[in-house]
């Protein structure tokens, strides 16, 4: 569990009672939108490591003039740290002389002047970004049946993944899901009725549907004897040996909470799980399939239901077979589309509206969402970081730039 920690730092000279008022105003604000242990007032440096070694991120309110040395050290533990000044008492003036050396001792470092509450929305963003790059070190991404033979680039290197980010690949074999679908007992009656009454239509046979939620439960045995809940799966291996697709089950499981990816595509993957861990909501994984100016096509076929306002049932849209999912997204909503690069070197993060949500061409796969973004997205052409784009609903670009500086990598935003 990542703990955030709230400490104030002080010149010892200082009025109390108005450092007491200041700490008081401040602890106020902050706690209404980020969530930490208070550490109470330091004025002096020696007690710093202490205070703070059990601590994954460090909120510091720098209260008054004096404490640049308190500024320094506290960088110098070396974690991540978000420094706070106001306008009163010199605290400014401060940080602005501490900040620089502080740069040097730590490349994760943050600076804000907080006027008024609302100034500490952009500050819970950042620590939003710090906590989901720290959340996911540890995670266990199970790919399933390797990797798809057209992914000629995005491939992760496992020992980098582990060393960068403390992301271990779980390699599992294909044969494994197929003695499992096959081993399935459960009935999934019940919960072939629930996705053909959520549905807006079906245009699949129904009697497809059955077959992908048998594969669903399968998948769910193989995830909790290995005890992952990330996954991607070389999916089109399924279709030919099981007849019928990973689609419906990937779109459950995303729904669920659980980042489920297609094609054995890990950069995708840990795209999605990125960009869930800063948004807490599902994530779609799709192909960028037009990209005209500042606009995009993005699809593929499946989809988070939850992320749309209904969604059809159709077949696979390159094979015609087993239930491909095509949701409806709304228009108009604000949504963030994320990649990483196979090398893990750079986060490329595009902020958009919804222009269109409805999946009506049938030269696509079959979710397909018109996102216009705030520039030009030439550049995922002419500079290339490879297939596949990941979006959520709702602006998160903030949270993603922390996310990047925390991770050690570049970003770009479009």
């Amino acid at each position: 569990m990542v703990k955030t920690c709230f400490i104030q730092v002080a010149s010892p000279i200082h009025d109390k009672s108005l450092v007491s008022k200041i700490i008081e105003k401040y602890d106020t604000w902050l706690s209404k939108q980020i969530s930490y242990t208070n550490l109470g007032l330091t004025t002096r440096k020696e007690e710093l490591e202490d205070k703070l070694k059990d601590c994954d991120i460090i909120l510091s309110l720098v209260v008054t003039g004096g404490s640049e040395q308190l500024i320094v050290r506290s960088a110098a533990i070396g974690k991540p740290i978000v420094y706070v000044a106001h306008p009163y008492m010199n605290s400014l003036p401060a940080l602005l002389e501490a900040k620089p050396v502080a740069e040097e001792l730590n490349s994760r470092v943050w600076a804000f002047l907080v006027k008024n509450g609302d100034d500490v929305k952009r500050i819970a963003k950042t620590v939003k970004g710090i906590y989901a790059a720290l959340a996911i070190k540890g995670k266990r991404i199970g790919v399933i049946g390797g990797i798809s033979p057209w992914l000629v680039y995005s491939i992760v290197d496992e020992k980098s993944l582990l060393k960068k980010m403390g992301i271990e690949l779980v390699n599992i074999d294909l044969e494994e899901v197929l003695r499992e679908y096959n081993n399935v007992k459960e009935d999934v009656s019940g919960l072939t009725k629930q996705v053909i009454g959520r549905s807006m239509k079906i245009e699949v046979d129904t009697n497809r549907i059955p077959r992908a939620l048998k594969l669903y439960l399968a998948l769910r045995n193989i995830l909790s004897k290995y005890s992952i809940d990330v996954f991607t799966i070389k999916c089109f291996d399924i279709i030919f040996k099981l007849d019928t697709t990973a689609c419906l089950p990937l779109s459950l499981f995303n729904d669920q909470g659980i980042v489920a990816g297609c094609e054995g595509d890990v950069p995708a993957t840990l795209s999605m799980l990125i960009l869930h861990k800063v948004s807490g909501k599902p994530v779609f994984m799709g192909n960028p399939s037009i990209i005209d100016g500042n606009k995009m096509l993005i699809a593929h076929c499946t989809s988070p239901t939850s992320l749309g306002y209904a969604y059809t049932l159709r077949t696979h849209f390159e094979t015609g077979r087993g239930v491909g999912v095509a949701v409806h997204y709304r228009e108009n909503e604000l949504v963030t589309l994320l990649r990483i690069d196979p090398k893990l070197e750079l986060l490329r993060i595009i902020r958009g509206v919804i222009e269109e949500g409805e999946p009506v061409s049938k030269m696509h796969c079959r979710t397909q969402v018109w996102v216009k973004a705030k520039s030009s997205l030439e550049p995922l052409i002419t500079n290339s970081i490879g297939n596949h784009y990941v979006l959520t609903i709702g602006d998160y670009a903030e949270e993603l730039m922390a996310v990047a500086k925390t991770l050690g990598i570049k970003f770009e935003v479009y």
